[in-house]
């Protein structure tokens, strides 16, 4: 069976079509999980932006009162 160029033509097209109509029922089902993603993405950004600017307290352990020797046997 010869295909020709025209039925390469129209099989791609057939193709081409049916994919972006996949994607767009997808988007179109699924669109308010991705619109809670995404509203939530803006939410932490402005909560990320409001935060007070904290410099980190670096603290060592104190020595202890009484050392204690280790040994190996």
């Amino acid at each position: 069976m010869l295909i020709t160029t025209l039925d390469f033509i129209l099989i791609n097209c057939l193709s081409y079509i049916t994919g972006i109509g996949s994607g767009v029922l997808i988007l179109c089902k699924y669109k308010e999980n991705f619109m809670i993603r995404s509203r939530s993405r803006d939410n932490l950004n402005q909560t990320n932006n409001q935060l007070p600017h904290v410099t980190p307290v670096l603290a060592s352990a104190p020595p202890p009162s009484n050392p204690v020797k280790i040994t190996l046997e």
